[in-house]
């Protein structure tokens, strides 16, 4: 059970629609389709080089004065900060999450992409998109 309530993480905006239809036109043939279309915008990350860089430095000015309060040496504390660092990009930079879907892609949503790109034979790119967070 998800208890909480979804609350806007940043600037977002988002309009969807899906449409899922089956047809059994003879016993042994049934045809469907499955098609969604979404419209999001958000100022979170697409990728590691297309983000607002204060973010990440503030995230690394967090994490920093965390493991100082917590009386680490600084050659640690550098390690420390691009470890946490990589795991932010995996929380909120939307090409380095795992697909939400397993039945559909295991894998990274970059790495789906660059795929489709490939097999499409045209490029792919996300133009915008939202993160919600559940809970409060």
């Amino acid at each position: 059970k998800n208890e909480g309530i979804i609350r806007q993480v940043t600037g977002f905006q988002r309009q969807s629609a899906r449409l899922n239809v089956d047809y059994q036109a003879k016993d042994w043939l049934k045809v469907g389709a499955n098609v969604s279309v979404s419209d999001t915008r958000s100022d979170e990350p697409r990728d590691r080089y297309n983000g607002p860089e204060s973010r990440i430095d503030e995230e690394k000015d967090i994490i920093q004065k965390q493991s100082e309060n917590e009386g680490k040496p600084a050659e640690v504390i550098e390690k420390i900060v691009e470890g946490k660092i990589s795991s932010f990009y995996k929380d909120y930079v939307l090409n380095e999450q795992t697909f939400c879907n397993p039945d559909f892609y295991e894998g990274q949503v970059g790495t789906m992409i660059e795929e489709l790109s490939g097999r499409l034979g045209e490029k792919i790119y996300i133009k915008k998109f939202s993160r919600i967070e559940v809970g409060a």
